[in-house]
């Protein structure tokens, strides 16, 4: 029921101000009007309407002074007057001619009664549960609209989360953009690469070629070359008997056995010619020394000469000539004892500590250069161990920024995955969007879509004419609308044919009602029995009430069937075994299917049960 629906009974029913009307939709608000608008909308006729010319005779005549009959006054007027209006007696024959006739017309009245009344209650209980079935649709269509209510306000908040979360995610997208795309010319400090990728290594590889070459020539340079020089430190005399062309070998292995043997030789050699050397050196150091006396003491001479201090007597002289020269001699005998006796023995045990000496000298040499390789070592293993830490510090770096590059990209496909799914199911449904039922026209057609299957077969429907005709190549909207508007004018000719053969049939009914009950009154009246007999078959009466007896029994079984039905359920409620029973039961006759997968599932968790 809706305002349309009364709107248009006012309508039939001629009320003028009906077009002016707006929605009532309103009135229907109210579920205690609803009975009796659709009582009104279903039943109340422009028939049940009095006609301004009835409603002018009534006026005038409730205006005269006779006023209105009523009740048994309206009677006794109606038998006066179809007794005024009785034509002049009929014979017999006559009368028994229409008494069969109106008897005829009386049992086919009878039965036509009976078929109505069978169609209006047939139709009474059709309307019965069509409204009761329309009340039901009014219950479900309330109930479901609330959950499409609901469902439309959360889909609204559904789209507009997701469109929030899908600009959110483009500008992540886009943030994400701007970091792996940036200019290849930097401008500033903000636009500069934010990756160890995105930099550029060959300044660092060119330095750490330049600092590999410059380690390489410092190792010779420490190691290789000058190693004598530097360790040495000016005083190659020392050790001019070792040999270092080969330094390197000699630190690490000690020398060959030639080199050995070499050095053994130099030192016995060093150990026949120390004495003689020694001899000699002493000797050199005596003479050197005497005659620097010598000088000293003629300098003295010359010095005392040109002071006048020396003395002029001949004497004297001589006599100090004779003392500096018998101590000249007792000198000359010491001394030549000394090198004859205690000067080689002195010489012969200082051989030894000379061998010492020149063993200690070539031993601290090792030392020194020992020491020199051992620091310098050092300091190459921390050069290099440096060089390695600034490798391996960039090797991590750049495999944690691979792993975070790597996780980005993950994420990142994922999301290309979702969205390209979400694409395909858009694209789905844009493509069912795309039927011509569902989408208006740009522009009006005057042809028929062929692929609109609906509005074909509609044309086909409305087409009544001869099939003989020529097959028209294309189908157009305007004979479409020309067949409705042709179909309608036919329905409307029928409609009015029909109404005016019923009116032609009700005025023959009504004719024949009044001249069955004038027969009726004719031939019962002033009968003996209370009333007009019956004239209903007695075979009819019973068997209508053996109908009543059945319909009460049946009413009363239906009534224990649902006693039944309710306390079974209770049962069933108490009891959820018997309910599970009642499932399986109706699985083995509805859905075997179902029946043995529950029967599989139970049987599972009975043997799981049975393993634990």
């Amino acid at each position: 029921m809706s305002g349309t629906l009364l709107k248009e009974t006012l309508k039939q029913l001629g009320y003028p101000k009906a077009d002016s009307l707006d929605s009532l939709d309103w009135i229907f608000g109210n579920e205690t009007v609803v009975p009796f608008l659709e009582w009104f909308c279903n039943s109340i006729t422009s028939e049940n309407v009095l006609s301004p010319k009835d409603m002018e005779e009534y006026n005038t005549l409730a205006e005269s002074k006779d006023g209105v009959l009523e009740g048994s006054q309206l009677e006794t007027a109606l038998t006066n007057l179809q007794a005024t209006e009785e034509e002049e007696p009929v014979s017999e024959e006559e009368i028994k001619k229409e008494v069969d006739m109106l008897t005829s017309h009386c049992q086919t009245y009878r039965r036509r009664k009976h078929n109505l009344i069978q169609r209006r209650n047939m139709l009474s209980l059709h309307h019965t549960s069509r409204v009761h079935s329309l009340n039901k649709l009014d219950k479900v269509e309330a109930n479901v609209k609330r959950p499409y209510k609901k469902s439309l306000e959360q889909c609204h908040a559904d789209n507009a989360e997701l469109n929030s979360r899908m600009e959110k995610m483009v500008e992540l997208v886009e943030e994400c953009n701007s970091l792996y795309h940036l200019p290849l010319k930097p401008l500033d400090e903000a636009s500069r690469p934010l990756f160890l990728s995105q930099l550029p290594l060959t300044q660092y590889i060119d330095k750490e070629d330049a600092f590999a070459t410059e380690l390489t020539s410092y190792t010779k340079r420490q190691f290789f070359e000058g190693i004598a020089e530097m360790t040495g430190q000016g005083q190659s005399s020392q050790y001019e008997f070792l040999d270092v062309s080969n330094v390197d070998r000699d630190l690490l292995t000690g020398g060959s056995e030639e080199d050995h043997a070499q050095q053994c030789q130099q030192l016995a050699s060093i150990q026949a010619r120390y004495p003689k050397a020694k001899t000699d050196l002493l000797n050199a150091k005596l003479t050197c020394r005497s005659r620097r006396r010598a000088v000293d003491t003629g300098e003295d001479v010359l010095q005392s000469l040109q002071r006048g201090e020396f003395s002029r007597d001949i004497t004297k002289i001589r006599r100090s000539y004779e003392d500096v020269r018998n101590s000249l001699l007792v000198v000359d005998r010491d001394l030549d004892g000394i090198m004859q006796q205690d000067l080689p023995t002195l010489i012969k045990q200082s051989t030894a500590t000379q061998v010492s000496k020149i063993l200690t000298g070539d031993y601290n040499l090792k030392l020194a250069r020992q020491d020199y390789f051992i620091t310098n070592q050092d300091k190459l293993i921390q050069q290099l161990i440096s060089w390695r830490s600034r490798n391996e510090f960039l090797t991590m770096a750049f495999g944690v920024e691979i792993r975070h590059h790597q996780d980005v990209y993950r994420l990142l496909s994922t999301a290309h995955q979702q969205l390209q799914s979400h694409l395909k199911l858009w694209q789905e449904r844009m493509k069912m969007m795309e039927d011509p039922l569902l989408t208006p026209a740009k522009y009006q057609r005057g042809t028929i879509d062929s692929r609109d299957a609906f509005t074909t077969r509609l044309y086909k429907i409305l087409d009544t004419e001869e099939s003989d005709k020529e097959q028209q190549l294309f189908l157009t909207y305007s004979a479409l609308v020309e067949n409705a508007e042709k179909l309608y004018q036919d329905n409307v000719d029928a409609r009015t044919a029909a109404e005016v053969e019923s009116g032609k049939k009700e005025k023959s009914i009504i004719d024949r009602e009044k001249n069955l009950q004038s027969c009726e009154r004719s031939l019962y009246s002033g009968s003996s029995t209370c009333g007009v007999p019956v004239l209903t078959h007695q075979e009819i009466l019973t068997a209508f009430s053996k109908l009543d007896g059945q319909i009460k029994k049946l009413s009363q079984a239906i009534k224990e069937i649902c006693t039944d039905i309710d306390h079974k359920k209770q049962v069933l409620k108490n009891d959820r075994t018997l309910m599970k029973e009642r499932k399986l039961f109706v699985y083995f006759f509805s859905d075997p299917q179902r029946l043995r997968q529950i029967l599989e599932e139970k049987a599972e968790e009975l043997r799981a049960q049975q393993v634990q």
